[in-house]
């Protein structure tokens, strides 16, 4: 089925995986081990032979080179397209990194095969990665936690590619015309060249072979593209001159990153670890990184960004507005206010029609949990346990806020209804005062004491 998909090309065949799950499921690198090759072989010869598109594999290494060329060697004649070698060993599922991959057994596995071989491992910034390309001898190369921390690593690769490039070039058509015009003088002169001018003509051949023999080396990557639509313009000459594309700074992805966020929204900590690592540099260097960890809204997270592009740009960051994750703060209490009060006349107005006191239904589950409380429900086995224990014993409170660390209405404009038992004491003494109930939890007389609730939990900065 995925064969058929549109826009798909290939199918990889994950024989990498070094996890605890491989091993009990018995997939990935564990079915590298001889008793599953001709298992594993019959696979990789099925889907070769039945798919529409090229099958390929990602294998780790084995323990003894000469079993890893045997394998490769397999999977090529059984039909495999390319295979992407992450250089290290499998290890065990408690221990899976054993220090730098072995690149050089990369190179041995290009020699023996003529299919495609991509290299894994190493890979931190552009500079890895072309000496990784030009130290196997590999068609391309993979990139996990570099591409994490500069997501145009393989961009800033191509343009160090071409600028090397324009660079040997240079250096022949320098040495070309320093030998083109010794050899003009002398003929014109009707002599041959002097010693001396030999001696430069010898130079200049040797630096002509040797930047041609560089340049031939280089890695076969892309030229980097234009960006933004940036055409050629004409030069003083008359001639015309490409704009060179420009690469984006880390505080340029990141902010890129935010607006791919917005199209498609993700949880708040996945948010902050990559931002996190796009910037890391400037959020260290400017202290700007217990901020950004204390996020809760995209507009905070960019707020945090506009004072590292300040601090960048030598400017003061100022407070240009309000903060804004003390607005969004602030937009969240009188959401959660209006939430909570239309809960509470809710349920006031379904006591008194039931000839019941007004705070029949919001007696139930209104004590805090403590501490205790909180770290028994985490430990629980199953979401359906830990819900129930929850809903039982403190119905009214926020179980996402206090079992993890976040409100799962955070970006619901109507708000949360429930108590979050933190800096929001502010608006239940105003909620009490609306709508004359007698519920102490809707003021600030709550006792800490009897509740066991951390002053934390009372007055914000709430610590898990």
């Amino acid at each position: 089925r995925a064969a058929r998909y549109p826009g798909v090309v290939a199918i990889d065949l994950n024989l990498g995986c070094p996890q605890r799950s491989a091993h009990s499921g018995h997939f990935g690198a564990f079915l590298l081990d001889p008793p599953d090759r001709p298992l594993l072989l019959s696979i990789v010869s099925t889907m070769s032979r039945t798919l529409s598109v090229p099958l390929f594999c990602k294998i780790r290494l084995l323990e003894n080179i000469d079993d890893t060329l045997e394998f490769v060697q397999q999977l090529q004649a059984a039909g495999c397209a390319l295979i992407a070698v992450h250089a290290r060993y499998r290890g065990s599922p408690l221990h899976r990194r054993d220090g730098p991959a072995h690149l050089d057994q990369v190179r041995a596995i290009k020699e023996v095969l003529t299919i495609p071989v991509l290299t894994n491992g190493n890979v931190r910034n552009a500079e890895d990665l072309l000496h990784t390309l030009q130290s196997t001898g590999a068609d391309g190369v993979m990139s996990a936690e570099g591409a994490l921390d500069d997501p145009a690593i393989f961009a800033r690769a191509a343009a160090a590619v071409s600028r090397k490039r324009r660079q040997l070039k240079k250096v022949v058509l320098e040495n070309k015309e320093s030998r083109r015009v010794i050899r003009a003088a002398a003929t014109e002169s009707g002599r041959t060249p002097t010693a001396d001018e030999r001696a430069i003509l010898c130079e200049a051949k040797a630096k002509l072979v040797a930047a041609r023999q560089a340049k031939r080396a280089l890695p076969a990557l892309p030229r980097p593209s234009a960006v933004n639509g940036a055409s050629n313009a004409t030069d003083g000459s008359g001639g015309t001159a490409c704009k060179r594309a420009s690469l984006p700074s880390p505080i340029e992805l990141a902010e890129q990153y935010l607006e791919l966020v917005e199209e498609h929204p993700t949880d708040m900590t996945h948010v902050i670890f990559h931002v996190r690592r796009l910037v890391k540099a400037s959020l260290t260097q400017n202290q700007l990184l217990p901020s950004l960890e204390k996020c809760t809204t995209l507009g905070a997270v960019k707020e945090v960004l506009r004072r590292c592009r300040a601090y960048a740009e030598g400017r003061d960051p100022g407070e240009e507005g309000a903060d804004a994750e003390q607005e969004a703060r602030r937009a969240r209490k009188v959401a959660n206010a209006a939430r909570r009060a239309e809960f509470v006349e809710r349920m006031a107005s379904k006591a008194r029609k039931e000839g019941r006191p007004d705070d029949f239904y919001l007696s139930a589950g209104r004590e805090p949990p403590t501490d205790a409380d909180i770290a028994k429900a985490r430990r629980m086995s199953s979401e359906q346990q830990q819900a129930r224990f929850w809903r039982t014993r403190f119905g009214q409170h926020c179980s996402g806020w206090y079992l993890h660390g976040a409100c799962p209405y955070v970006d619901d404009a109507r708000g949360c209804g429930f108590l979050h038992g933190g800096d929001e004491s502010t608006w239940m003494d105003r909620m009490k005062c609306s709508c004359q109930i007698d519920d102490p939890l809707l003021g600030l007389g709550l006792n800490t004491a009897r509740s066991g609730v951390r002053r934390e939990h009372l007055f914000g900065e709430r610590s898990v």
